[in-house]
């Protein structure tokens, strides 16, 4: 029996650290997204934030209010040309988020901010939650893109 190729060997460590993030299939690169969604949101502030890019051209951020902090719900539209949307999810494709597992919580923390990216594709969505801060650093590297974006079609929200 001859021993395992070296590269291979090297390999296996990776493999079994990222089993939990294998992206859904028929989702697993840029060319294939064809909708972009991130929120952001928690129990004690005052609105949640929901970002949508779609490849059709169209950009939508959403604001939930909370009828406690008194807080309204509104939308602002824009447009997003395709080279744009293209480019945006390429970024996010180079960030590392079709190689990230489906969920990064701690385990002694129950509420607290959270975040949620879905890459919905024809056949399939990628989608990856996070509390608070957890996670590798790439999902800080995603949501400052996504943040970036957001300033750029809607600068004054």
């Amino acid at each position: 029996m001859r021993p395992p190729h070296p590269a291979l060997l090297l390999a296996l460590p990776l493999c079994v650290a990222c089993a939990g993030a294998v992206p859904a299939a028929g989702c697993t690169g840029a060319a294939a997204v064809q909708e972009i969604v991130w929120e952001r949101d928690c129990s004690g502030c005052p609105e949640g934030l929901r970002l949508r890019f779609g490849r059709d051209g169209r950009a939508l951020l959403s604001v939930t209010g909370k009828s406690r902090f008194r807080t309204v719900d509104r939308e602002q539209a824009a447009a997003l040309p395709p080279a744009d949307f293209a480019r945006l999810a390429a970024e996010l494709a180079q960030a590392g988020l079709f190689g990230l597992a489906a969920s990064y919580e701690p385990a002694d923390v129950a509420d607290g901010t959270w975040t949620r990216w879905q890459a919905r594709c024809a056949a399939a969505t990628h989608e990856v939650f996070r509390r608070e801060d957890a996670g590798p650093p790439a999902l800080d590297a995603l949501d400052a893109v996504v943040e970036a974006w957001r300033r750029r079609l809607w600068p004054a929200s």
